[in-house]
């Protein structure tokens, strides 16, 4: 089976990644440079050259920091709000950063415009980490599954499989489809849906799904959903389709 959604984020969402990572970096070097200032400032340092020149290089840095990352925030905060008709945080934090700028607060503004790369940054690592989770999926699922008809086993693609129609699942085979247990009884691996990693006695009357993994026993099941309405491929999809906060 495929991927589970080919409409998945690409090079728009690298991009994205590369951008808040770049200002996360740059952000850091200013708050940093403003923090070694303080200890500079409190130490005294007789064979240090004169520092009368870092205010004015901070200055310089603050405002280059502020503009870089404040645009691009400021940037993507108009578009929402001109596109879609909202608020988002981007720009809540791009006027943010300009009113402590408008205060004449460099420092601050800087240290906004760090905290929100940062947390944006993270926020995209981790969405990046879910999805390869759920395209990990796919790999598990078979491209074909036995087809009981009549009494004879047919080996067929997922994809011809018909809600109704009767499955033989054998022991160390992957559940192929969503459906409920007619015959047999068997411990049903579910780690890769739920994440428990004890096996579960399931028979008769039980519900089952795509991607679990038959340990045991010898099942017969009666298909529930088409391959794309699984479980697993909606996880993918809504995966995929749900909104940034």
């Amino acid at each position: 089976m495929k991927n589970l959604d080919e409409q998945g984020p690409g090079f728009c969402g690298e991009k994205r990644g590369v951008w808040l990572l770049l200002a996360a970096v740059l952000a850091s070097a200013i708050t940093i440079s403003a923090i070694l200032d303080w200890f500079l400032g409190g130490i005294p340092l007789n064979l240090a050259p004169p520092l009368s020149w870092f205010d004015k290089a901070s200055s310089i840095l603050y405002h280059i920091s502020i503009l870089t990352i404040g645009t691009y925030v400021g940037y993507l905060g108009l578009r929402e709000l001109l596109l879609e008709r909202r608020f988002s945080v981007e720009f809540l934090m791009a006027t943010a950063a300009l009113g402590a700028l408008y205060l004449g607060l460099p420092f601050e503004a800087a240290t906004v415009l760090l905290l929100y790369s940062i947390s944006e940054y993270l926020e995209g690592f981790i969405e990046h980490r879910a999805r390869k989770v759920v395209e990990s999926l796919s790999s598990y699922m078979p491209e074909q599954a036995s087809v009981l008809i009549d009494g004879v086993e047919r080996r067929m693609s997922l994809r011809e499989i018909q809600p109704g129609m009767t499955l033989l699942v054998r022991a160390g085979e992957r559940i192929p489809l969503d459906g409920m247990v007619l015959e047999g009884l068997s411990y049903i691996d579910e780690s890769l849906i739920t994440g428990e990693s004890t096996p579960r006695l399931r028979g008769p009357g039980d519900e089952v799904y795509a991607g679990t993994l038959n340990t045991s026993g010898v099942l017969k099941l009666s298909v529930d959903k088409r391959a794309e309405e699984a479980l697993v491929s909606r996880i993918g999809r809504l995966r995929y389709r749900a909104p940034r906060a």
